[in-house]
């Protein structure tokens, strides 16, 4: 059973971290905590004390007990929130960030939201109540308002330090938050804008609207598209809120339109790897070339060119452990883009930075 001074304790602490109580904030008086909690006036003195300890109040004598800023943590642990540990370009990623982060003395904390935003404000509500000294994070749902705002703006009020991984958020409030991504609009452009130099005059493809970086990725597409003067029909492109669409009635939908066209262009491997299982059952095509994201190899049939733009998840994942340590330490970071590239030694764009 909880001692007295642990229940006064406990409750003002989960008080604090779920924002009841901000910073600058007055607590009640001690004599309100003793009424309130049905102690001493010892226990709620040592209850305050742990809460001091911790960081999370200062006391000033004859003013009251206040909420502080807590800008210091000292957990030697990083939290790393993927969307799914197994898919695409995560397994490499962190296998560097891990690496980086142990060199340095620091443990890694894994979590997977599984591309439910639910899940990540539930583990989002676990690090406040167990906070670790900074967050790796692949946001879920990127490319729509972040749902989860009021906690990571607690979480980086308490002190722990964000970097964003693949992608990044709009909103003006967690601008200051740096990401290391792909640069996925420009690769995207200047990929399509080089196959309409050589001749290719229709373009396809698939791609999901919830990650900022898919969309990204369909925005440099079509404004290559449109840049040099092709007609740009909606119907030869599927794209939605993830990969629901890639059931019921998409084999004779991409039959009619996607597959109708001579390039196809896809956001991840695993549209891709569809797109060529339809394609396999199609003899009578008009597609001449595929372009996959985040893909090592892209196997297409006999008379189908394949470009494979591979995803740099190694440098990612050092930029990302190397970010969040110097922020950890009290330095200041920015974001960074890195470029695709194909087996063959070409860079998307062809710059080998872009900041």
């Amino acid at each position: 059973m909880a001692k007295k001074y642990e229940v006064v304790f406990n409750d003002l602490r989960q008080r604090i971290i779920e924002g009841e109580y901000k910073n600058g904030d007055k607590l009640p008086t001690e004599s309100e905590m003793i009424k309130t909690y049905s102690v001493s006036r010892q226990t709620v003195r040592q209850a305050l004390g742990m809460l001091e300890e911790e960081g999370l109040l200062s006391r000033s004598q004859g003013k009251g007990s206040f909420v502080t800023k807590r800008t210091v943590l000292n957990t030697k642990r990083v939290a790393v929130i993927t969307f799914e540990v197994t898919l695409s370009v995560f397994p490499v990623a962190l296998k560097e960030i891990e690496h980086v982060l142990f060199e340095n003395g620091y443990t890694t904390q894994l979590f997977s939201t599984g591309g439910s935003a639910t899940k990540e404000r539930k583990i989002f509500q676990q690090l406040c109540s167990d906070p670790v000294d900074g967050i790796i994070l692949y946001a879920t749902e990127s490319s729509l308002k972040c749902g989860n705002i009021d906690l990571i703006l607690r979480l980086k009020d308490m002190g722990t330090k964000f970097v964003l991984m693949d992608t990044w958020y709009g909103e003006k409030e967690l601008a200051d938050i740096p990401a290391v991504t792909m640069a996925d609009y420009e690769g995207a452009y200047q990929v399509v804008s080089e196959l309409i130099d050589r001749g290719f005059k229709s373009f396809g493809g698939m791609f999901t609207l919830i990650a900022r970086q898919s969309v990204e990725r369909l925005n440099g597409m079509r404004q290559a598209i449109l840049d040099h003067g092709l007609s740009l029909c909606s119907e030869n492109f599927i794209a939605g809120a993830g990969t629901e669409y890639l059931g019921v009635g998409l084999d004779e939908y991409a039959k009619d339109h996607m597959l109708q066209q001579e390039v196809i262009v896809c956001s991840n491997e695993v549209f891709s790897n569809q797109v060529l299982k339809i394609m396999e059952t199609m003899p009578e095509r008009k597609v001449r070339c595929i372009v996959s994201f985040d893909n090592d190899s892209v196997t297409p049939p006999d008379g189908v060119e394949a470009i494979a733009l591979m995803h740099d998840s190694r440098g990612v994942g050092r930029m990302c452990a190397e970010k969040v340590l110097n922020m950890i330490r009290g330095g200041s970071e920015t974001s960074v883009c890195l470029p695709w590239y194909t087996h063959d030694g070409k860079y998307y764009p062809d710059n080998s930075k872009i900041k």
